[in-house]
């Protein structure tokens, strides 16, 4: 049987969280200063309010598969006063 990964990728995974950190050489995805684990937030490449007819153009775009889920797809940037 078929694991869902949508089950097992969640953002506040300890695993998932120091995979995606090492992924981007623990740097942050826009500014690229080195983070430190404990100051890592995950966030969506791609906003969750981003409308579907936009998510649908960026699919075509990168020639991604109807069926590729967005929404699980993350970077890591620097907390900014703990509110991001």
């Amino acid at each position: 049987m078929p694991i869902e990964l949508s089950i097992i990728i969640k953002k506040e995974n300890p695993l998932v969280r120091r995979t995606l950190w090492k992924f981007y050489n623990k740097k942050c995805f826009y500014c690229g200063n080195p983070l430190d684990f404990k100051n890592i937030k995950i966030d969506h490449l791609i906003a969750k309010n981003t409308p579907n007819t936009e998510v649908e153009r960026i699919k075509i775009i990168a020639s991604l598969p109807n069926s590729f889920n967005l929404d699980r797809v993350f970077c890591i940037i620097r907390k900014f006063n703990g509110r991001m």
